[in-house]
């Protein structure tokens, strides 16, 4: 059987007035925003095809086509908010 392997990380930069909070005691951190709570997941994208001006578009896969690949993942995603003690500067 074949495989694909997908590994995603990203920082976020956050703006002061977004917290990083849990939503119960028993929760792990989310992120909140104007009294909301997220959490970062990875989301299957449906290629659309290039448009006249010849830009490719994409659209989010509907819920039956991201449960039948939910079914086939072998390990889920596990979100992870947390704070980044250390900081890393560009050079120009």
């Amino acid at each position: 059987m074949q495989k694909i392997r997908v590994r995603v990380a990203y920082e976020l930069e956050i703006p002061d007035d977004w917290k990083i909070l849990s939503p119960t005691e028993d929760e792990t951190k989310h992120l909140k925003i104007d009294g909301r709570f997220y959490l970062p997941d990875l989301m299957w994208m449906e290629y659309k095809g290039k448009d006249e001006d010849g830009r490719e578009g994409w659209e989010g896969a509907d819920g039956e086509i991201e449960e039948l690949i939910g079914d086939h993942i072998r390990y889920g995603i596990e979100p992870s908010i947390r704070r980044i003690k250390r900081f890393s500067f560009e050079e120009d």
